[in-house]
C-alpha cells in the first residue's frame, strides 16, 4: 500500500512493464538472430532472412530496425 497518486503510480507499472518485455524481446532477437550470422545473410530479402533463422516476421523486422546494433547500421548505410 503506497501513498500517494495511485493513478500515477499504475501508469509507471505499465511503462516499466512495456519496457521489460522490449528489452526481453530485444534480447531475444539478438539470441536467435546473432550479429556474426546475420552479416552472412544481410544481403538477402527479407523473406530469406526469416528462412533462414526460422523466426517470425515482425522479430526479424525489429532485428534490423529498432533493435540492430550501431556497427549493423553503419555497416548497412554504406552498402
Amino acid at each position: 500500500m503506497h501513498c500517494g497518486n495511485q493513478l500515477t503510480f499504475r501508469t509507471w507499472q505499465k511503462t516499466t512493464l512495456h519496457q521489460q518485455e522490449n528489452n526481453a524481446d530485444c534480447c531475444a532477437a539478438h539470441i536467435l538472430m546473432p550479429e556474426e550470422e546475420l552479416i552472412k545473410v544481410e544481403h538477402l530479402p527479407m523473406w530469406e532472412i526469416i528462412e533462414y533463422f526460422g523466426v517470425p516476421e515482425e522479430l526479424c523486422q525489429k532485428r534490423m530496425d529498432a533493435f540492430a546494433t550501431a556497427a549493423e547500421i553503419d555497416r548497412w548505410h554504406k552498402q
